[in-house]
């Protein structure tokens, strides 16, 4: 309370007071203002009632005799026509060489062949390493998968770097095949824990 009677605290607040009115007013009192010149006005003080007179100007312009019915109706502009939508399809550079390789990859026999043979017709291009589950067993597509992985990484150096990632015995890749994962070439095990405690040396 001894604040409130000091003259300066006072003087402040009044300060703050009026800061806060006028903004109020200012921000929000413009569209009081504005609703009753509005509602004051006519409308031949935005200029409507000039526009109408012009557009009668133009129109017994096109037609002396005043009468209306014989204007010409004036024409909407023309709308362009929008092309269609181009349909999404898969692009190639060359279709016929495209279709050469799809058929000639259904033509071999896969079973027939080791995987020495599969894997040099992926390394050939001649059939794509995601597609291997389709034209053999998905074990075997594993199997095949590493060979031409192996290959690739050796001629950058890295010569046996799969070796140590399992593919075999205890994981069904037909499971895997089209769930979730892609190109297989093996599986992580999973670690083994111990509770309690261990005697090391």
């Amino acid at each position: 309370r001894a604040n409130l009677n000091d003259p300066s605290t006072k003087g402040s607040l009044v300060c703050v007071w009026c800061v806060f009115l006028i903004y109020f007013f200012g921000f929000f009192g413009i569209s009081f203002v504005d609703k009753e010149i509005l509602a004051r006005s006519r409308p031949s003080d935005f200029g409507l009632v000039d526009l109408a007179k012009i557009d009668t100007k133009i129109d017994t312009k096109i037609d002396p005799s005043g009468d209306l019915r014989n204007v010409p109706k004036r024409s909407s502009p023309v709308k362009k026509p929008i092309h269609p939508p181009a349909v999404s399809a898969p692009m190639c550079c060359d279709p016929p060489a495209a279709a050469a390789a799809g058929t000639a990859s259904s033509s071999y026999q896969y079973d027939s062949m080791t995987d020495s043979d599969v894997a040099s017709l992926v390394l050939t291009n001649q059939i794509k390493d995601h597609r291997l589950e389709q034209v053999t067993s998905p074990d075997r597509a594993v199997a095949i998968r590493r060979l031409v992985y192996d290959h690739k990484l050796s001629s950058l150096g890295r010569k046996n770097a799969l070796r140590h990632l399992p593919s075999s015995p205890s994981l069904d890749y037909g499971r895997v095949f089209g769930a979730n994962c892609e190109t297989v070439v093996g599986y992580v095990p999973l670690p083994v824990g111990l509770v309690g405690s261990l005697t090391l040396n």
